[in-house]
């Protein structure tokens, strides 16, 4: 039920516990100077039963919103993973379309057909090449890829293994 409500809620909600407890604190502090003289120890326990249930509601509070914090990032993070997985099909498919168009000939050697192999497939071939130590001109030639499109499938996987390794 805490999670349905939005961040600036929790914000308002901490200010005005804050804004209380001050108020609170400085009625007793008003009320204790003015009033008979009461033994310190009194006057302490009677303080720290009126801030202890406040203090443990705020607790509470910012258990909560730290729990909505980490589950936003987690969401977060999830997202620009997904995103930038699909830039990487979207370019690799633009890359291949800039290519085929600039060819007369759409067959490449040996007769494959570019379009063959789906992207991830290729993108796969490409990783596993390249962790097997071949140069990128290699991987396009075997591949039958246009280079650039080697280079980028290599220079983002390493992109996301910095990232992931951060």
């Amino acid at each position: 039920m805490l999670q349905n409500f939005p961040l600036e809620f929790w914000i308002i909600s901490q200010v005005v516990m804050d804004a209380a407890l001050i108020l609170v604190v400085f009625l007793v502090w008003r009320r204790f100077s003015k009033g008979p003289e009461v033994p310190k120890e009194a006057a302490l326990m009677a303080v720290s039963r009126v801030l202890e249930p406040v203090l443990e509601e705020s607790r509470k509070l910012a258990e909560a919103f730290d729990g909505q914090l980490t589950e936003k990032r987690a969401i977060i993070n999830k997202i620009n993973h997904d995103l930038d997985a699909r830039i990487i099909s979207l370019n690799l498919l633009l890359k291949r379309a800039e290519t085929l168009l600039g060819e007369q000939n759409p067959s490449r050697k040996g007769g494959k057909q570019v379009h063959s192999d789906h992207v991830v497939d290729l993108q796969q071939k490409v990783v596993a090449l390249d962790a097997k130590g071949l140069p990128p001109k290699e991987i396009a030639s075997r591949l039958q890829m246009p280079l650039g499109e080697v280079d980028m499938v290599i220079s983002l996987k390493r992109k996301f293994e910095k990232m992931s390794g951060a």
